[in-house]
């Protein structure tokens, strides 16, 4: 779904003013995530917003919320696996969020 096209659907998910300030949302939240995403990654924005598109399985309401999306400032990433396992060489790490080890 295009960009233009989840705020439509953010926009027609209720009436009037509601369904503007539904759009609004879920456009702040988009554009932080696009702008935080590609400053990380360097992957350009349409690519992250298809990434995000594929595995949404809500509604854009729901899914385009901060709390889906926290600040990167409070994740660590890694280039490659290669990477992650220099630091977590037990390859016992457990993610606090989700209690999964990367093997799972």
């Amino acid at each position: 779904m295009t960009y233009a096209a989840i705020l439509k659907e953010a926009r027609e998910s209720w009436g009037g003013s509601e369904g503007e300030a539904r759009a609004q949302a879920v456009k702040a939240v988009i554009d932080r995530v696009l702008t935080e995403y590609n400053a990380l990654t360097t992957l350009p924005k349409p690519a992250i917003l298809r990434a995000l598109e594929k595995v949404r399985n809500v509604n854009v309401v729901n899914w385009y919320q901060d709390l889906n999306f926290p600040p990167l400032t409070e994740v660590e990433v890694f280039g490659d696996e290669d990477d992650f396992y220099a630091k977590y060489p037990s390859r016992t790490f457990q993610c606090p969020a989700q209690g999964l080890s990367p093997s799972s």
